[in-house]
């Protein structure tokens, strides 16, 4: 663990692995550091590595843990655990890194838990030099959301029901696949909605703070089949600043998604709701 301290500081994400055991049999580790937000490449690395070995499957004995009427507390540089300290008392002794937290400084976590569960949540902020009414009326107006974002909406949004939305563009297919490659996935097919397509269903509007819809991420994805494919939530909360207004958009519950589009899903969404942010931004500097 001495060489946890340089990512705390730098607030980059690092994933410890056990890699054999030393001769008193007690557990030794590999850790593997990137750069920021490359968690998902770590956790590639991470699963790879598990493949190729067993060390995880191994443990240490615990007859020593069990004679022992206290917890065994594992020393560690200040600042690397949230209290309270990590334990290997006998019933953790599996798990004991499951809450495992790298501190990345400035009230951040760079690391939440060492699980495959990094591609879940997605949250992207922007300033928006306009008043929150203006704001509200850009998201939670079907017609001028679909102005920004790229398709024409057929209604009103309306909490509890489906809206039926158009995509006018054309597909770049070449342009999406070679953006795939440079993230890391493996291309694929994409194929454009049908016309009249179900875009989303509305879940709660709480009048300029709050909106929120569920509909399925990256649909243009070929391998998609829209009635069966899960959805997830996407959020957009408004609080005044002294800039005008800030915006903050969240997508969650990829976990919910396939396996085997999970990341691509997750990714792809990334990238779109960064643009989307630069769109709206667009959209609301018009006179």
């Amino acid at each position: 663990m001495d060489f946890v301290a340089p990512t705390d500081l730098a607030g980059t994400p690092a994933i410890l692995l056990p890699c054999g055991l030393s001769p008193d049999g007690l557990p030794y580790s590999i850790q593997f550091a990137g750069r920021r937000l490359s968690e998902s490449v770590l956790c590639r690395i991470a699963a790879a590595y598990e493949q190729a070995t067993d060390w995880h499957t191994r443990h240490p004995k615990t007859d020593d843990l069990r004679a022992s009427p206290e917890p065994v507390l594992l020393e560690l540089p200040r600042g690397c655990l949230r209290r309270p300290p990590l334990c290997c008392c006998t019933r953790l002794v599996k798990c004991a890194t499951s809450e495992l937290h790298i501190w990345g400084g400035a009230g951040t976590f760079a690391t939440k838990r060492l699980h495959m569960d990094t591609f879940d949540r997605i949250e992207k902020q922007v300033v928006l030099r306009a008043p929150i009414a203006r704001v509200w009326r850009a998201i939670a107006n079907a017609k001028e959301f679909g102005r920004w974002f790229g398709l024409e909406l057929d209604g009103d949004f309306v909490v509890g029901q489906p809206i039926v939305g158009t995509f006018n563009a054309s597909l770049n297919e070449a342009a999406i696949l070679d953006y795939q490659r440079k993230l890391g996935l493996p291309p694929s097919k994409v194929k454009l909605p049908e016309k009249s397509l179900i875009f989303c269903t509305v879940e709660r509007i709480e009048a300029e703070s709050y909106f929120s819809f569920r509909w399925i991420p990256y649909g243009i994805d070929a391998e998609v089949d829209p009635q069966t494919e899960p959805t997830t939530l996407v959020e957009f909360r408004l609080a005044k600043v002294a800039e005008g207004t800030l915006l903050t958009i969240v997508e969650s519950g990829f976990d919910r998604v396939p396996a085997r589009r999970r990341e691509r899903a997750f990714r792809m969404n990334e990238a779109g709701w960064a643009g989307q942010g630069e769109n709206i931004r667009k959209y609301i500097a018009k006179p």
